[in-house]
């Protein structure tokens, strides 16, 4: 996985879970999304830029949060960790 999409994904697998940030991450990048980081994954990624796929993930990883019925009480904090996150992979 390339060194820039590995905070985003990790962060990702800690705060919303394994499974969702493996969707994400499989949505982002065109794959069939089975929840599984595997060969055909991390295939297709090394072959991707990098900061599209931070991109995505971090738009997939927003709408879940705004979708969260918490979203009202700890959605500040999440929208700010997620933007650190974001900036933090793409630098």
């Amino acid at each position: 996985m390339p060194k820039q999409l590995r905070l985003m994904i990790f962060d990702c697998a800690v705060n919303q879970g394994v499974a969702r940030a493996a969707l994400f991450l499989q949505r982002a990048c065109g794959v069939s999304a089975d929840g599984v980081i595997g060969a055909q994954t991390l295939r297709v990624i090394k072959d991707m830029n990098p900061a599209i796929l931070i991109e995505s993930v971090a738009r997939q990883r927003l709408v879940a949060y705004i979708r969260h019925p918490k979203w009202s009480v700890f959605g500040a904090g999440w929208a700010s960790r997620l933007l650190d996150i974001t900036i933090r992979s793409l630098t």
